[in-house]
């Protein structure tokens, strides 16, 4: 992708005339701006994330790697279908669908493996077996039957987008009513009133949850701020953290309640953990020329907790087998960490995360930083002076040995984004520039 094409569509509005602007390149984003295009409409596209298209997040844990590719799609095998109708109408009738089998899907909890089975009522029936306790059964039921209602409920919430201004300001509460009483309640919720067993509850739900992420990230930070406590200052504290928020209002994962934190340690480094937490060091900041270098590295560190990097590195550990229980009981009845959390933890930032994950995190961090409004290269022009400085193994020993080489890093941000790195600005002054004086930075 040329330098050009990286423009925050926040600070440059799109020029030229369109039908409609759709946000977001995920199925329906694109479905919309198909549709729009077949009936001879001009529809723009805009996307958060650094790749468009959807489904583009590729996830590791161990020796798994696997992306989030569409693995079942339902009622596509009935022609009278409006699914099938509408991939038919989209593609002129040659997209194939292959038939995945009768098992679509395992979870896995340890050395136990619960297999998901296609259609209603074989889901129902092979989930009885797993789980057939009465509660188990009743829940069960209840489940699919909440899934057909709020399909049932979801049909009217979309009708009503179709509609007429005038029609949708008059009858759009009663087709939204139904769904939106489903929706405005989180799955944990749901889920809590249906079952007490966390297999089933995990079975039903297939996914690492985002409150146990944030409950592991809490318990990661603290392993952290125990070997490098947050600098005293509150001024130093405000300013990264304002400027993390702004940052993280231009991720795809801006609902997360992100924290930022100033290490009051010399080192040149920083941090992510799970859930939103990001910490720099005062070491790293007396380094930096201005505010859009900071940006870059926050934004690099923003990347690996939206892709999840630290979370798959801390549970890939043998030592997590019941990673669920791990992660909601991070602390024992007395606030205290467990050893094992700890133990892991240190482990995990002690080796450092996979190169692959710090190449993809440096290509996120360019975009989120550029979507903000910063000079994309402020991360290049960071890992430049990190090169500059390897000879003092005070500073950047850890740093190095926990990273890839800077100049593999270097040399393979210019190769995806076609550009060689222009000569940085060193403007010293304004809001940054006193934060730094803070920090003893002369």
């Amino acid at each position: 992708m040329a330098v050009s094409g990286i423009r925050s569509y926040v600070q440059h509005p799109p020029d030229g005339d369109y039908d409609a602007i759709v946000i977001g390149s995920g199925m329906s984003g694109m479905t919309c701006a198909a549709l729009m295009a077949r009936e001879g409409r001009r529809a723009l596209v805009l996307e958060r994330h650094y790749t468009a298209g959807g489904f583009t997040h590729v996830f590791r844990r161990g020796d798994y790697e696997w992306d989030v590719g569409i693995h079942y799609v339902g009622e596509v095998n009935r022609p009278r279908s409006l699914l099938s109708a509408t991939f038919r109408y989209l593609t002129d009738g040659k997209l194939e669908w292959a038939d995945m089998g009768e098992v679509y899907d395992r979870i896995v909890f340890g050395d136990q493996r619960f297999e998901l089975h296609a259609g209603a009522q074989g889901f129902v029936e092979h989930l009885e077996r797993m789980f057939p306790a009465a509660e188990d059964r009743r829940a069960i039921a209840t489940y699919v039957e909440l899934i057909r209602q709020v399909s049932s409920a979801y049909r009217s919430f979309a009708m009503e987008k179709s509609l007429p201004g005038a029609a949708s300001t008059f009858f759009g509460s009663v087709f939204r009513k139904k769904f939106l009483s489903h929706a405005r309640r989180t799955t944990r919720d749901v889920l809590e009133e249906l079952t007490s067993n966390p297999k089933l509850q995990g079975v039903l739900t297939g996914q690492y949850s985002e409150e146990q992420e944030r409950n592991l990230g809490r318990a990661a930070s603290a392993v952290l701020l125990g070997a490098a406590p947050l600098h005293p200052d509150e001024a130093v504290q405000r300013y990264v953290n304002r400027m993390g928020a702004w940052l993280a209002r231009h991720t795809e994962r801006a609902e997360l309640p992100w924290r930022f934190g100033v290490l009051d340690s010399p080192g040149i480094n920083a941090f992510a953990a799970p859930g939103g937490y990001v910490f720099v060091t005062r070491g790293l900041i007396a380094v930096l020329r201005n505010e859009a270098e900071l940006a870059g590295v926050l934004a690099h560190e923003m990347g690996h907790v939206l892709a999840r990097h630290h979370l798959e590195a801390l549970t890939a550990q043998e030592r997590f087998k019941l990673v669920t229980d791990l992660a909601v009981e991070a602390t024992d009845t007395r606030g205290l960490l467990s050893d094992a959390l700890v133990g892991v933890t240190r482990e995990v930032y002690a080796k450092g995360l996979e190169q692959g994950d710090e190449f993809e995190a440096d290509r996120m961090g360019v975009v989120i930083a550029a979507r903000a409004g910063y000079d994309p290269w402020g991360l290049a022009h960071v890992l430049h002076t990190i090169q500059g400085a390897a000879g003092d193994a005070r500073a950047t020993g850890f740093f190095l040995s926990t990273h890839p080489p800077t100049w593999e890093r270097l040399d393979r941000l210019a190769r995806v984004f076609e550009a060689d790195f222009p000569v940085p600005a060193d403007p010293r002054g304004g809001a940054f520039a006193a934060m730094q004086a803070r920090l003893g930075v002369r």
